[in-house]
């Protein structure tokens, strides 16, 4: 879907064997829209001609999971042409880029043996220059790719007679930061990686609501630009609350819901994104709200026409023109306007076929 400046939206039809749930939608340099299913495709939209076309991602025969069924959940460019793929089952793909012909191969990680190797979780890019990589699985660690080569050259797990190992092999998401550090995200909390002194150390999140709580690990992680000096991290636990970590003197001071009408909305944080003006924007189970982090305080954003608060808020993105966009996990798409307050809410209707198709927004 499309919306547009006069917030009508354009519907992109799709194949409905071909097009499942979108995990991914990345647009790249040369302008060209990327897109990730859960039905083992890959589809590229000419936003010139309108057209889709589809990619089949096989999972490789060397595989145990080929009858599963292939998601690619991260689209990552490296250079104009070339660009990586992360999937569940089908391993790490390269993109080759030829015109409008699509080329995919899978790389295989021949130093390790387990099937969870076929489970990519996330990508970044190297604090080096060298065109390296740091690939994340879903039960093997972290691999480092040198995209050059084609090889895996460095892998880290989990040791358990080793302190300075990562904490655990079930990574969700990695991410360097501008300072080139190394963050990853697993089901045993937030590990740091010092590439200098080659050791990871843990930032473990308190269970302040154990209770109830159906995550343990970093949902979500990005920097705290009102700190010029680049040291902090937000750092978002859905179950657990919201988290500020100081790279400093690593102390973490958490947020949670209480009462406290000034407090989070809710422990239950699913997105976090901070506008130029140092505001930091929280998209929760209950809705979305702010934290000025020179008040100390949270609001509940403001609603100035008749539509509801935003619910189950996965994703936050600002446009050109400082609104902002809250995609729901039940309730379609809302634009938020900071100067007027209202909010426009775009949701599926049967009777239109120019609706929304589907109110889980990703």
């Amino acid at each position: 879907h499309r919306i547009n400046v006069d917030n009508s939206i354009t519907t992109y039809r799709v194949k409905s064997d071909e097009l499942g749930e979108i995990n991914s939608l990345t647009i790249d340099s040369e302008n060209r829209i990327w897109i990730g299913t859960n039905k083992g495709k890959l589809l590229l939209f000419n936003k010139l001609t309108k057209v889709f076309k589809s990619f089949t991602v096989f999972t490789p025969d060397s595989s145990n999971k080929k009858a599963l069924p292939v998601a690619v959940v991260k689209i990552f460019q490296v250079e104009k042409d070339k660009l990586l793929a992360g999937t569940w089952y089908s391993g790490l793909q390269q993109i080759n880029v030829s015109l409008d012909d699509v080329q995919l191969s899978a790389y295989e990680d021949m130093n390790i043996s387990d099937d969870r190797k076929w489970i990519i979780t996330s990508i970044a890019k190297s604090n080096d220059a060298s065109g390296h990589f740091w690939i994340s699985h879903y039960g093997c660690g972290l691999a480092m790719l040198d995209i050059n080569s084609g090889n895996f050259i460095l892998h880290k797990r989990h040791d358990p007679s080793d302190a300075k190992s990562l904490c655990h092999d079930f990574v969700n998401v990695v991410f360097t930061d501008n300072s080139g550090t190394l963050w990853v995200g697993t089901d045993e909390g937030l590990d740091k990686y010092d590439e200098l002194s080659n050791r990871f150390s843990i930032r473990l999140i308190s269970d302040f609501n154990k209770a109830g709580t159906v995550r343990r690990f970093p949902s979500e992680i990005i920097e705290n630009i009102n700190d010029s000096t680049h040291q902090s991290l937000w750092i978002s636990v859905s179950g657990a609350g919201l988290f500020n970590y100081s790279r400093l003197d690593g102390s973490v001071k958490s947020f949670h819901h209480s009462t406290n009408r000034n407090s989070l909305l809710s422990d239950y944080v699913y997105s976090l994104y901070m506008t130029a003006d140092g505001l930091l924007w929280i998209g929760t189970l209950d809705g979305v709200c702010t934290y000025d982090e020179k008040k100390g305080v949270f609001e509940t954003i403001a609603i100035n026409n008749s539509a509801e608060q935003p619910k189950s808020v996965g994703s936050i993105i600002e446009d050109r023109q400082h609104r902002l966009w809250f995609g729901s996990l039940r309730n379609g798409v809302y634009c938020y306007n900071r100067a007027t307050k209202k909010i426009i809410h775009y949701e599926h209707d049967h009777n239109d076929p120019q609706s929304l198709a589907e109110n889980r927004v990703f």
